[in-house]
């Protein structure tokens, strides 16, 4: 059985984003900050999530850069690519 892996990749990245902002339903063009009112904490929590799930590092700079749940997904299909 094959997954297109970018559907596995946001279905993760929508569970992560659930569980540590406490959020029934989130979209991908959702704002992490404005629309989704995570904290400088919640951030951190969520980088740290991404790199345990995805077994990859997300260097600051990347991590601010990031600004839409879309942003998430395509950063780590992009990570994955490489």
């Amino acid at each position: 059985e094959t997954v297109n892996n970018d559907e596995s990749i946001e279905s993760k990245v929508k569970n992560i984003l659930c569980n540590v902002l406490k959020k029934e339903e989130i979209s991908l063009e959702q704002r992490i900050v404005e629309d989704l009112k995570a904290d400088s904490l919640d951030a951190i929590s969520i980088v740290l999530k991404l790199e345990k799930e995805f077994e990859l590092k997300i260097p600051r700079d990347d991590s601010k850069e990031l600004k839409e749940v879309q942003d998430i997904i395509n950063y780590i299909a992009r990570k994955q690519a490489q």
